[in-house]
């Protein structure tokens, strides 16, 4: 399983790329004049998104260029199915071509000439491999580097209940032995089975902001958690956790782009931007509550 089916690399890339690398709008002040906006040329840049994913194939590598700002970002446009991925493992070069299928999620109905993805088919992506990518188009280059960290050492799962919270809060924490330089994260999964009329099952999924213990001792513990939802009394409401561990390039991005900061922290190098990360899952567990 791509986590998410890719759209943790592609939502989160997005929301940020668009206004990013299209134009900066960089506002100044003084104590005697109104604010003034300052818009830069727009300067065309390569994007690349991936989350390579213990266990999974290699696949889902977006690769696209960049829109400006004023416009919306139109992938029919702005895919690159002539673009040059070369593809190193450990070191070593595999075999890449345009993915034949797209992801599940976020494809707008296009064909993949039109939103490009790549894959390398039959490579299966293991805890400690080294990936490298490299994109060459039109003159521009980029490139970017990633550890597959080992999957999450989960200790326990906890379910609990804040009523200082109005509403109140129901939040699910996982106890994990973390490794040095690698970021974690948590997923709560709800799943509502209802009897009430004209209900039917739901199915919902949160995530936690990935977080980091760059220095760690065997008696380490970390304590990560997430929101979950409520069903209603008459509802059968299940939960099951699961832990994601990343490379600590992504923790760094997400961290970058919280708040009012415009200045991402991208993995990739040269010509664009991008994030292309490792990561591996827990299993699925159930989680008891009450």
């Amino acid at each position: 399983m791509q986590i998410f089916q890719y759209h943790l690399a592609q939502a989160k890339v997005l929301r940020c790329l668009h206004p990013f690398f299209a134009a900066i709008c960089i506002v100044l002040t003084s104590c005697t004049s109104a604010p003034q906006v300052v818009e830069l040329p727009y300067v065309e840049q390569l994007v690349v998104s991936a989350i390579l994913t213990a266990g999974d194939t290699v696949r889902n590598i977006h690769v696209m260029r960049s829109a400006p700002a004023s416009g919306k970002i139109e992938y029919a446009a702005q895919g690159l199915p002539d673009a040059r991925v070369t593809l190193l493992l450990n070191g070593s070069p595999v075999v890449v071509r345009r993915q034949r299928t797209l992801p599940q999620v976020n494809t707008q109905g296009l064909s993949p000439e039109q939103r490009t993805f790549f894959e390398a088919p039959g490579v299966v992506i293991q805890s400690g491999q080294r990936y490298s990518i490299t994109v060459e188009w039109s003159g521009k280059r980029i490139s970017a580097s990633t550890v597959i960290p080992s999957a999450p050492d989960v200790v326990s799962y906890r379910i609990l209940d804040d009523l200082s919270f109005v509403p109140p809060r129901r939040t699910l924490q996982a106890v994990v032995r973390p490794a040095s330089n690698t970021a974690y994260s948590i997923i709560g999964e709800t799943i509502i089975t209802s009897n009430r009329p004209n209900s039917s099952l739901s199915n919902s999924l949160t995530e936690s902001l990935p977080v980091v213990r760059n220095q760690v001792t065997n008696s380490d513990t970390l304590q990560i958690r997430t929101n979950l939802n409520f069903g209603f009394q008459q509802d059968t409401v299940r939960y099951f956790g699961r832990v994601v561990s990343y490379d600590p390039a992504y923790s760094l991005y997400l961290q970058s782009i919280q708040g009012v900061n415009p200045f991402a922290r991208w993995n990739v190098q040269g010509d664009g931007v991008g994030i292309f990360v490792g990561a591996a899952l827990s299993e699925r567990r159930a989680v008891a509550f009450p």
